[in-house]
């Protein structure tokens, strides 16, 4: 089934993120309390023969680097901004036009953000009282339709390791750049700013219920 992978961006992890009050198809979204997880810094193997996070949606980037790109316009806030896409309309598979027989991805090293975020999730709650962000396996995986025609996700959730902070701040960094491009204020230089103190063992709140000029994080005890 396809989708706009923008739709998840914005009611999932700029949801979790903002500072802000973001306006976005008719849906108003208000800057609460977020808890970041140590375990935002698991590592992870995505296995071959899989792809079940791989179904058509479209492939969103802030540069047009390839030709297959198409410009186009995302209104948040009552501004338009441009990023550059493939929409993958004319797709009519299962999968995303790039994974190969093997469940591979063809373009890896230039996947979109929504792609490049998996596994890390944002967990929104109905009561908006606060948000988390975390890394765990996907909660409908059991469903997800293999390349095989199986279902089930092969993902696997390993250990917290060097490299695998290296790449959560890497993330980060570029969910900032988004961030900024999408002109909200987020919380992505604190949640930097902790993995660069190095004091990553417990969660991370940083309290969205001060006014929005001012802010504060701290560790939760």
């Amino acid at each position: 089934m396809y989708c706009d992978s923008i739709d998840k961006m914005v009611f999932s992890y700029f949801t979790s993120l903002t500072k802000d009050e973001i306006n976005y198809k008719g849906t108003t979204i208000k800057p609460v309390l977020l808890s970041v997880s140590p375990l935002i810094f698991r590592s992870f193997e995505c296995l071959e023969m899989c792809a079940g996070c791989c179904p058509t949606f479209s492939l969103d980037y802030l540069t047009k680097d390839r030709g297959d790109l198409v410009e186009r316009k995302i209104t948040l806030n009552n501004k338009e901004i441009t990023i550059y896409s493939d929409l993958q309309t004319d797709n009519k598979g299962k999968h995303c036009r790039h994974v190969n027989k093997k469940g591979r991805c063809a373009i890896h090293g230039y996947q979109p953000l929504s792609c490049d975020l998996e596994l890390m999730k944002a967990t929104i709650y109905k009561t908006r009282e606060k948000n988390y962000l975390t890394a765990k396996k996907f909660s409908r995986g059991w469903n997800m339709l293999r390349v095989d025609g199986k279902r089930g996700a092969l993902c696997t959730i390993g250990s917290i390791t060097p490299e695998s902070i290296i790449e959560t701040r890497r993330k980060i960094k570029l969910l900032r750049l988004w961030c900024d491009h999408f002109s909200f204020n987020s919380w992505c230089d604190e949640i930097i700013k902790w993995i660069d103190k190095g004091n990553i063992k417990k969660p991370l709140d940083l309290d969205n219920n001060q006014p929005l000029n001012f802010y504060q994080y701290r560790i939760i005890k």
